[in-house]
């Protein structure tokens, strides 16, 4: 069976892939990173317990490469509908952007308030 697919959905599946995939770079750099002992917060040794802990007792003490790493792949859906909001716009799309643009207002104060 054969799909076929706008040239927007085309597009927000490809600077998807591309931004997944600067994703995966980045957590690979920032595992080995941390196997390295850059950036870490927490000693190598002390990682068992850690793991066994709830969050809110270690919480600040991840990687920041792993963070950014993390933060990255969550804002990815973001990144690639911003490009797409003008061409909806412009094709009449009201509604399709307007949820789009709600995406993009919802995930960007989920970082906000994550980061204070």
């Amino acid at each position: 069976m054969e799909l076929n697919h706008s040239p927007d959905t085309s597009r927000y599946a490809r600077l998807l892939a591309w931004a997944v995939r600067v994703g995966l770079v980045l957590l690979a750099l920032a595992f080995l990173a941390d196997i390295a002992g850059f950036g870490r917060d927490i000693a190598l040794e002390r990682m068992p317990d850690i793991w066994r802990a709830p969050a809110a007792a270690h919480g600040r003490g991840a990687s920041r490469v792993m963070l950014v790493a993390i933060g990255w792949l969550a804002t990815c859906s973001v990144a690639c509908l911003v490009p797409l909001l003008p061409i909806l716009r412009r094709r009449g799309e009201t509604a399709l952007a307007a949820i789009c643009l709600l995406h993009v207002v919802v995930l960007s104060v989920a970082v906000w308030a994550g980061l204070h």
